[in-house]
């Protein structure tokens, strides 16, 4: 700000009186020394904030998953488990926001990075469960010097830890519906070319019990693919092939159109789950935050899943968040 200021008045012609200001360059020197602080502050501040939550974050991650109501094979890897087991939780699955505000020139503000999606990125395995019981709590201990302070701190994390083997359970197959935003700005630095990319890959690893349908919207909405009884890979990429940017953003009836789609479809028997893509804030129809969420809450109540995924830097954080 005060590098700012002082470009500002050297433009204007305006002169700092001599007896009280420093020469330019120490005042250049001295604001880009005070910038450095500002920023360093910054993300202390957010990262000491994420740390604070450590003790919390199991706990939280369990209540998630409990109210999901799932059950263990729903979380099961596509071919049964691999790596981690396929398991995953509710919530940001990375910090990539914060990462395309860095990448930006930006500084992230505090509320940027979210917990789940910290702990996502950098996901250290705990110890192996030798407690006896289906859940063990496994407590961490980290001792150090606060990065800002010098001070002495310490880290606890309790995290939990199964006997269960997730590669012993298959998956239910799917009902699974894709709501692709393919408004005007998706054309922005080919936003929409890397979503097609990740729909064929996902068509290409879907089990051949799987189904899937299509629906994209703009300022409209079109059912491109229903669910059907088979799942025709070859189809379902030639409709991801033509997608096309165009148009504002209906977020409200694009989404209530997926889950139209599955209707009540009977959780013990499939997987219902809707995948939602989108890059902007809904600028056409219903564009209330609280209507959109309150629409998708009463449908996950019914048994449906819903996995939210932001495209771009300028999406609605808020509202992908409060979907997820």
């Amino acid at each position: 700000m005060a590098s700012a200021s002082y470009d500002t008045n050297v433009r204007m012609g305006r002169r700092a009186p001599r007896s009280t200001a420093a020469p330019p360059r120490r005042r250049d020197r001295q604001a880009a020394a005070a910038a450095r602080v500002s920023r360093s502050a910054i993300a202390g501040i957010a990262i000491a904030g994420v740390l604070a939550m450590r003790v919390l974050a199991s706990t939280l991650i369990l209540f998630t998953a409990a109210c999901a109501g799932r059950s263990s094979a729903d979380f099961a890897a596509p071919g049964g488990g691999s790596g981690a087991g396929g398991v995953s939780f509710g919530g940001a699955q990375d910090v990539g926001e914060f990462r395309g505000i860095l990448d930006r020139g930006e500084i992230p503000g505090p509320d940027t990075l979210d917990a789940n999606g910290f702990f996502n990125e950098h996901f250290n395995a705990p110890p192996p469960a030798i407690c006896g019981a289906l859940l063990c709590a496994v407590p961490g201990l980290s001792v150090g010097r606060d990065w800002l302070t010098g001070a002495h701190q310490a880290t606890l994390q309790i995290s939990v830890s199964t006997t269960v083997d997730p590669s012993a359970y298959r998956r239910l197959p799917m009902n699974l519906v894709v709501v692709v935003d393919h408004s005007g700005s998706m054309a922005s630095d080919r936003r929409l070319d890397k979503v097609k990319a990740g729909l064929h890959t996902l068509i290409n690893h879907l089990q051949d019990t799987d189904r899937l349908a299509l629906v994209e919207f703009d300022d409209q909405v079109t059912i491109d693919a229903p669910l059907g009884t088979t799942l025709d890979r070859a189809k379902l990429h030639a409709i991801v092939d033509r997608l096309v940017p165009r148009g504002a953003t209906d977020i409200f009836d694009g989404l209530q159109q997926g889950f139209l789609l599955l209707g009540d479809a009977p959780a013990s028997e499939r997987q219902n789950r809707v995948i939602f893509l989108s890059d902007g804030n809904a600028t056409a129809g219903d564009t209330s935050q609280s209507d959109i969420l309150a629409m998708a809450a009463g449908r996950v109540r019914r048994g449906i899943g819903l996995t939210t995924i932001g495209v771009g830097n300028d999406f609605d954080v808020g509202l992908m968040r409060g979907l997820a």
